[in-house]
């Protein structure tokens, strides 16, 4: 996986961690993921919550689904993850 910037390009290989002491680098929102949003640099106030809801989302599939399956592709605003089969959870 590469991982790009403005100034340059990192190759993150397989096995490799990218652990919490990086997360300075990660720019989210207009700013650094490690600092929180204020009006003095202008960071999108949802940000938190956007992380949240994602998690939510992630959870409440692996609740309610033993296995899926996923087909990956393009669009033009990014990539495209489509579920193309659900099998529900037996308790």
């Amino acid at each position: 996986m590469m991982v790009a910037s403005h100034d340059g390009r990192f190759e993150v290989r397989a096995g490799e961690v990218l652990g919490e002491a990086l997360l300075r680098h990660v720019l989210w929102s207009n700013g650094p993921e490690t600092e929180g949003p204020t009006a003095e640099n202008k960071q999108c106030a949802g940000k938190d919550f956007v992380v949240t809801v994602a998690r939510l989302l992630v959870v409440e599939l692996f609740l309610r689904y033993d296995s899926f399956e996923i087909e990956v592709g393009a669009s033009p605003l990014g990539s495209l993850v489509k579920l193309t089969s659900l099998k529900r959870a037996t308790f």
